[in-house]
């Protein structure tokens, strides 16, 4: 075994050997064992976020469960097996009373979200009944602290507390401002009489993305968002 010759030789077949054995069971590992389940491991993840971007930002429109409200359902047979390029465009550009979420079209979602709330939409099986869990709770009273107990609301107050719950995914919580104008002494708001407030949140204007909500509020609700409206204007 000294021979250098001899050492070279039982090298060379060792490492012929090695590549026969190694390369074909680590190509099979790859293929076949850790591919699929990198591909599972991220499928998971961006159903996942979805949930919570959908609770966050689809639930005033679509519903808790998909079914719809002012917004038409998704949790239909025809939206889990669409070609998922074409729920990307719809949910990007927006289409009718929709905006367009993707952020390079003004909204608040970046292409890896808007492949995560697909990827949950086509969830196989379907996990619309997780989307409650994810919606934000309101924030208990701090410990140590004082909070007075509840009372019957101003107008004013029911409004903002209505705005904030349906209206702020688009113009952001008190009327600041996002995806929809801001609301915050706002010009159009100053013009219009309360009928006419009641009037255009009846209609909206889904040409511009804004839903009509005639048939969502009763009309002591739609009084209440006009009190706040109002509020948010200069005395």
């Amino acid at each position: 075994m000294d021979d250098p010759f001899i050492r070279h030789k039982y090298m060379g077949l060792f490492l012929v050997f090695f590549t026969l054995i190694f390369f074909p069971t680590y190509l099979v590992w790859e293929v076949y064992l850790r591919q699929p389940q990198a591909v599972e491991e991220l499928r998971v993840q961006r159903e996942n976020k979805g949930i919570s971007l959908f609770a966050q930002y689809c639930v005033t429109c679509h519903g808790k469960l998909g079914e719809g409200f002012i917004a038409p359902p998704l949790n239909r047979e025809e939206i889990r097996t669409a070609e998922a390029e074409d729920l990307y465009k719809v949910i990007s550009r927006g289409r009718g009373a929709m905006p367009a979420w993707l952020r390079e079209e003004g909204g608040a979602l970046d292409s890896e979200d808007i492949r995560s709330l697909i990827a949950f939409i086509q969830a196989d099986p379907p996990r619309w009944a997780e989307v409650a869990g994810a919606i934000p709770t309101p924030t208990p009273c701090p410990e140590g602290q004082f909070c007075p107990t509840p009372t019957p609301e101003p107008p004013a107050v029911a409004g903002r507390r209505i705005f904030n719950s349906v209206c702020a995914v688009c113009h952001a919580f008190d009327g600041e401002g996002d995806i929809g104008p801001r609301l915050q002494d706002n010009e159009f708001v100053q013009s219009l009489t309360d009928e006419g407030l009641y009037a255009f949140l009846q209609v909206g204007r889904p040409d511009l993305g804004m839903p009509a909500w005639e048939g969502k509020f009763t009309d002591e609700e739609f009084s209440w968002i006009i009190a706040f409206l109002r509020s948010l204007q200069p005395q």
